[in-house]
């Protein structure tokens, strides 16, 4: 959207001091585009869960790091959520929902489908304790 705005004020402004500065407005958009891109792509390889016996640990971040851990006993309720961008690529996250507390406790973004259905099903048959 910026860049087209950019590109947009090349045809539509006469000025000149602004025409010539335009090239560096947009190479300086372009490299915090790539910069951000690269962050996302190093954040996202540093993303990890385990699922164990009586809890559930998702690590994430790139620069700062966060853990979190929520026992198995307190899940009230689990989601797994499809887009319509995640379901071309086949991709699932998975929403963990405990008590007393709004929102999603613990969202794991980027799953594959099948793996997403598979942790789904046995954190659901931990809870409702047929496991």
């Amino acid at each position: 959207m910026f860049f087209g705005i950019l590109f947009s004020m090349k045809w539509f402004i006469d000025d000149d001091e602004l025409q010539q500065g335009l090239p560096y407005v947009i190479q300086i958009f372009l490299v915090i585009f790539v910069l951000n891109l690269l962050v996302g792509i190093l954040a996202f390889k540093k993303r990890k869960y385990a699922l164990r016996e009586r809890d559930i640990i998702y690590s994430k971040g790139l620069i700062v790091n966060s853990t979190t851990t929520v026992p198995i006993k307190r899940i009230q309720h689990i989601e797994e959520v499809r887009n319509w961008l995640s379901r071309y690529f086949g991709l699932a996250t998975l929403k963990i929902f405990t008590a007393g507390e709004s929102g999603s406790d613990l969202s794991i973004q980027g799953l594959p489908a099948e793996e997403a259905r598979r942790i789904h099903d046995y954190i659901s048959e931990k809870v409702n304790g047929t496991i």
